[in-house]
């Protein structure tokens, strides 16, 4: 391989870091470790400000590495939806390399990103792909325009079929029994949106933006539909199920949150010791109605509760641990 004209990388040093990218993955090394040195070798090679690694998980994009990002441009990223109009998101879709040379060329592709408070200019995209199959994604970014030499696709599209492989193996098991992210206020919003308003008024209020668990969306359905059904049958024609959703007990960090679920009726309420009982299996020991909900909230990690509503009718609490 030889230098090509207008070339943006230097060939020798280039070749360097891919072969000690293939020499690293020899060892015994988890994803994160693999990661970071894909991104540290990737922004090296090309001068580049930031590199960034995301899985693909479902219908969706997780970061697992970045170098060069604040925290709270990687908290902000998050699980990204795949349909979205990225870079990173197309190259996941296309199966094919993005480059966006020049801020111009956002603007043009990928208008989302240019209404952004990001300072990059250029970025690159690269999907791996391990048997047909996209992993994740390979990201960089620059803080200057950047065209992209034949030399620089190269040498990021190698780099990223180097650790392809590697990271295949890695991931294998990343992924098993771990739920996918679910955003809680959209569920809570299409579970009210879909409740006939032939007996009952159901209102939702729910805190901006996603509001995400790790949890089984089935089982958290079924949990809310519990919930409601609950309420209205045992409140009067004509009164209102109020659903909320927010989040509670979030430290500087993240660390510590919770999404809460509450769901309060306008009944006359549950005396003590039925709030103590309300969850207990029948007599022949099967789970029905609120014991149910009771076990599939908990099969997630997280918690249901009885108490009292503001208006005196029962309220019940459903809460999850947040993602991160």
């Amino acid at each position: 391989f030889e230098p090509m004209p207008g070339s943006e990388v230097d060939t020798r040093e280039a070749w360097g870091r891919v072969a000690m990218v293939a020499r690293a993955l020899t060892g015994r090394l988890d994803v994160s470790e693999i990661v970071e040195i894909m991104v540290h070798q990737g922004m090296a090679g090309l001068e580049a400000n930031g590199a960034v690694f995301v899985a693909l998980d479902g219908r969706h994009l997780v970061p697992l590495g970045a170098v060069g990002y604040p925290p709270s441009v990687m908290d902000a990223m998050g699980p990204l939806d795949i349909d979205r109009p990225l870079p990173i998101t197309t190259a996941a879709r296309g199966q094919v390399a993005v480059y966006v040379p020049s801020h111009a060329e956002v603007v043009r592709r990928f208008p989302e990103m240019a209404s952004s408070r990001s300072r990059s200019m250029a970025w690159a995209a690269i999907p791996v792909i391990v048997d047909g199959s996209v992993l994740g994604v390979f990201g960089v970014s620059f803080l200057r325009e950047h065209v992209f030499s034949a030399a620089d696709r190269l040498f990021l599209e190698t780099l990223v079929d180097v650790a392809a492989n590697a990271i295949a193996c890695r991931l294998e098991n990343a992924f098993e029994q771990r739920p996918p992210v679910v955003d809680l206020r959209a569920m809570v919003v299409r579970v009210v949106a879909s409740y006939p308003a032939a007996t009952h008024r159901v209102r939702a209020s729910c805190a901006d933006g996603a509001l995400l668990a790790a949890v089984d969306a089935t089982r958290v359905r079924e949990v809310l539909d519990h919930l409601v059904l609950n309420a209205v049958r045992h409140t009067m024609t004509g009164t209102t199920v109020h659903v909320h959703c927010h989040v509670r007990g979030a430290g500087s960090d993240g660390d510590g949150a919770s999404i809460e679920i509450i769901v309060d009726d306008e009944g006359a309420g549950l005396s003590p010791a039925r709030r103590r009982s309300i969850f207990e299996a029948a007599a022949d020991g099967q789970r029905r109605g609120l014991a149910t909900a009771h076990h599939l909230a908990q099969a997630d990690g997280g918690s249901l509760e009885c108490t009292v509503a503001p208006t005196g009718g029962a309220r019940f609490v459903l809460s999850y641990p947040a993602a991160h």
